[in-house]
């Protein structure tokens, strides 16, 4: 007996059903994996409209071959578009603020510190090497570690 001999027979909207219903997890889930298996249940109802005798291991064997190559297509062609915008630090905003200027708000000791940057306060770290600067120095960012800026002294 076939272990998939219950898939003899079926019709092919199980399958289209299956993929549409793996496309609407996926719309919860956001995880961009699900839509490639989905794409090739629906493919292989299709698939099975034109040969309807197709035994229960072969739509299974198609579902899985369908499922890899949709899955590595499909991965490579999101690739291409992945962190392509009109403003590419949109879900990176700290990277926004490397290279624009900060004022000291307190002196800093052992490197460690405060700036403004515009209206808001953050906490900042000198980079290593640099003296300690006084409240009301003038500062440049260079980088941000979570939610602390790395700075360093800037002439003027």
């Amino acid at each position: 007996m076939d272990l998939f001999s219950f898939l003899d027979g079926a019709s092919p909207w199980w399958w289209i059903a299956f993929g549409v219903v793996l496309g609407a997890v996926e719309m919860l889930s956001f995880s961009f994996f699900l839509i490639w298996p989905g794409l090739a249940a629906i493919c292989v109802g299709l698939i099975m409209v034109i040969f309807p005798e197709m035994s229960g291991s072969a739509q299974l064997g198609l579902f899985a071959v369908l499922s890899i190559i949709l899955t590595v297509l499909g991965r490579i062609y999101v690739a291409r578009f992945k962190g392509e915008t009109e403003n590419p630090g949109l879900n990176e905003r700290h990277k926004r603020l490397i290279g624009r200027g900060a004022v000291a708000a307190e002196a800093f000791q052992d490197g460690e510190g405060a700036v403004h940057v515009g209206d808001v306060r953050w906490s900042a770290r000198l980079q290593p090497g640099q003296p300690d600067v006084d409240a009301g120095a003038r500062l440049r960012i260079v980088d941000v570690d979570g939610m602390t800026l790395l700075v360093e002294s800037r002439p003027g």
